[in-house]
């Protein structure tokens, strides 16, 4: 390797960890935080880098081999480059790129032409971010200021799911969808697209809605420990992270809360005395009698349109956000987030159809795939269970959904037992609730085999029985 081409690999290096995305002049994608390798400058000259926020040029990078001093001379290399701008890119100021750096993979010097032109060069510890850049020429930005994202340590589904979102935003859409199988990290994307957005944009203060209080001690605890930030802080020593249980709350730079409460505050109720799971268990009873009341805001509404820049909507295809969505539209300036697995026509609808990641289960879970059945085998003797020890089964299978975030199940098959088979009346009457609490947990489909119950579409039998017995052991209990 070349004595140049090393200084420009440690150059990149120092480039790409302070946030630039190293790009040639025909990879240059607008609206990114970039560094355009021999960009062309005047007189047919290329500079080593040239570095883009919002598409104006915000600094130039004059790059020589470790053995180079960085002398008079590339001084004047580099500061004639930032005098005389192309006007094929945008500026910050006219007839000005403001800042210039010099390096050669050991040192980095820099001087700010805007403040200081005359001015001695200052000797780095590391190169400037995007933000740091910005901030230099007093300067503001919704979205230049983010910084590239770094894959590692991210599944793809979320840095997809995150870079896409940023894009989504800088294009001016509001509404943004992320259809993400359970287990694949939906909080975790919630937390790392709030410290981006709380850090490196306007953005004051972010509301992240759950539907159910005890997500909401989950969430809080992994939003607290979120660590993936400069300096590798917690999330907690940074920002102010509160559920809402009182309305001195509400202020907290990062509002974790259920609609029914964030309700009470915005419109000056008192907020409920009582427990979270009595609440909880109130909001299950209110879901299941499908009522199509709508919720209405009065005229005295104590917070404003303005209180929050991010709204993230966890568990979105719930239907009870069409009874409460006032609530949501009142915040009309707020960008919204919405995290789901099991996405409804109502939910596409509301996010108009904007889907920023879409992960299903199938890609996320290794699974047997039998004709059009997916087949997931339950140990255990799955065969004997009735129909209320079933439900209680579903019970237990959302209990671990909604508090182990990791928690992966595969979509399951129900089954009666060749030797002891439901009745079919009482499977008709029971059926609607099965499904439904397999619904609320994101399980797809609910197999039966030997009895054909006219509740079940033919789409969705499966005869299994001849097959069983291999898979499973009766027991004498």
């Amino acid at each position: 390797m070349l004595p140049e081409e090393r200084a420009r690999e440690k150059i990149d290096k120092q480039l790409i960890n302070a946030g630039w995305d190293i790009v040639s002049r025909n990879e240059y994608v607008p609206k990114s935080t970039s560094a355009v390798k021999e960009a062309l400058m005047q007189g047919n000259t290329e500079s080593d880098y040239l570095l883009f926020v919002d598409d104006k040029a915000i600094a130039v990078v004059e790059a020589k081999r470790e053995e180079n001093p960085l002398g008079p001379e590339v001084e004047k290399q580099a500061e004639d480059y930032a005098r005389g701008p192309q006007n094929w890119y945008g500026l910050w100021y006219q007839g000005l790129i403001p800042l210039v750096y010099m390096a050669n993979g050991k040192k980095i010097y820099f001087k700010n032409m805007l403040t200081d032109p005359d001015g001695d060069y200052v000797e780095l510890s590391e190169m400037h971010s995007p933000k740091k850049m910005l901030s230099l020429i007093n300067q503001m930005s919704e979205y230049g200021a983010l910084p590239r994202l770094e894959r590692r340590g991210l599944r793809d589904c979320q840095y997809n799911a995150e870079i896409e979102l940023e894009k989504s935003m800088k294009d001016g859409k509001k509404k943004n969808l992320a259809v993400l199988a359970t287990g694949s990290g939906k909080t975790y994307l919630a937390c790392l697209a709030s410290y981006r957005m709380l850090n490196y944009t306007p953005t004051k203060r972010i509301l992240f809605l759950v539907d159910r209080n005890n997500l909401a001690r989950q969430t809080e605890a992994e939003f607290s420990q979120f660590d993936r930030t400069e300096g590798q802080q917690e999330m907690s020593s940074l920002y102010e992270i509160k559920r809402l249980k009182k309305e001195s709350d509400i202020k907290a730079d990062i509002v974790i809360s259920t609609i029914q409460k964030l309700f009470a505050v915005l419109t000056g109720q008192k907020l409920s005395e009582d427990s979270e799971d009595a609440e909880d268990e109130k909001t299950t009873t209110d879901e299941e009698k499908e009522t199509k009341e709508v919720i209405t805001l009065g005229d005295d509404l104590k917070l404003p349109p303005d209180h929050f820049q991010l709204i993230i909507v966890d568990e979105c295809h719930r239907s009870i956000y069409g009874k409460w969505k006032a609530v949501l539209d009142y915040f009309s300036g707020a960008k919204v987030l919405g995290l789901t697995a099991t996405p409804t026509p109502e939910a596409y609808a509301y996010f108009d159809n904007n889907i920023i990641e879409e992960y299903t289960y199938d890609e996320s879970v290794a699974y047997h795939k039998d004709g059009d059945a997916d087949v997931a085998y339950i140990p255990g003797s799955m065969a004997r269970h009735n129909h209320l020890q079933l439900l209680v089964y579903l019970c237990m299978l959302e209990y671990l959904h909604v508090n182990f975030e990791n928690f992966i199940y595969l979509p399951l098959l129900i089954m009666d037992s060749p030797d002891q088979s439901m009745e079919p009346e009482s499977f008709e009457e029971v059926y609607p609730t099965l499904v439904k609490a397999a619904n609320r947990i994101g399980v797809q489909t609910i197999f039966f085999s030997k009895v054909r119950p006219k509740a079940v579409d033919d789409k969705n039998l499966v005869d299994i029985s001849d097959g069983l017995n291999p898979f499973h052991q009766k027991t004498e209990d």
